[in-house]
């Protein structure tokens, strides 16, 4: 496979599938969902199933060439929960293979997934955050974990959080992701708690997806491997960073490093950068 560069070629490739996924919309009633849905829609790759109130997307216009598409479903009640709830079995019965996020609170729609009778997360597996983004001037996508889901991750769930995200950076024809682990420190010590494990998961990486430790410096430099300091680590990604995963909110002040104002560094393999919310030093 390819390795898809960007979201056009994302959509070029789902599109060239010749399949249609099945998305289970939770109270997709603002104008963001619905947009979002009709472009899947129009790309000849997603069916929709909205679940909750149906009048306004009903109503939305721009959604009408598709209606063969779409299907409603209402739950017995207007409660976002039940909504929720249904939207949840839906894909638990196989009946749609994604589940959406419409103008519902995320903590009732959480509620709904991790309910352990008739949620979606199989027991013992873990539950987190995974973004993909496409930075102006990039030649590549980045992949970002975990940046909202698990503010204390333990070490096995990190090891969690990084075969998750090698495992989509695979389907997205990564053969062999490259993972940078961030913190706001280049040495591994016992002053940060997670550069031990940081050292630990870079020892027990495997297949391909390999964890450095600490990268020298930000998350900056994660993303603009020249501004990175060279260090003794024999890392396969000491220089060139690709994914990441940000420390816990114990470690100092954090703050977003990434920039679309960034260069783009010449290269022929895709980068990512898995980023947790990068603590930085004052």
């Amino acid at each position: 496979m390819q390795t898809i560069q960007n979201f056009s070629e994302m959509v070029r490739h789902l599109s060239a599938s010749g399949q249609k996924i099945t998305i289970a919309v939770a109270c997709g009633d603002d104008d963001s969902t619905l947009q979002a849905v009709t472009r899947a829609l129009a790309s000849g790759f997603a069916r929709a199933i909205f679940v909750g109130d149906a009048s306004v997307p009903r109503a939305y216009a721009p959604m009408q060439d598709y209606a063969e598409l779409v299907e409603f479903v209402e739950p017995e009640t207007a409660d976002p929960a039940a909504a929720a709830a249904l939207a949840v079995r839906l894909v638990r019965e196989g009946r749609a293979g994604i589940l959406m996020k419409g103008l519902i609170s995320t903590d009732v729609l959480l509620r709904a997934v991790l309910n352990k009778a008739e949620g979606l997360l199989p027991p013992g597996q873990v539950l987190t955050h995974l973004a993909v983004a496409q930075i102006p001037e990039r030649d590549r996508l980045l992949f970002f974990t975990d940046a909202a889901v698990i503010p204390y991750p333990t070490a096995e769930q990190r090891a969690a959080q990084i075969g998750y995200v090698a495992s989509v950076c695979r389907k997205f024809g990564i053969a062999q992701p490259r993972i940078s682990l961030i913190h706001c420190s280049e040495h591994v010590s016992e002053k940060f708690p997670h550069t031990l494990t940081y050292a630990d998961l870079s020892r027990r990486a495997s297949e391909g997806a390999r964890p450095s430790t600490p990268l020298p410096s930000t998350s900056r430099a994660s993303l603009r491997p020249s501004k990175a300091r060279p260090t003794p680590s024999s890392s396969p990604i000491s220089k060139r960073a690709i994914r990441s995963t940000r420390p816990s909110p114990s470690s100092p002040p954090a703050t977003w490093q990434a920039r679309s104002a960034e260069r783009p560094v010449p290269s022929s393999s895709p980068r990512v950068a898995i980023a947790r919310r990068t603590s930085i030093s004052a």
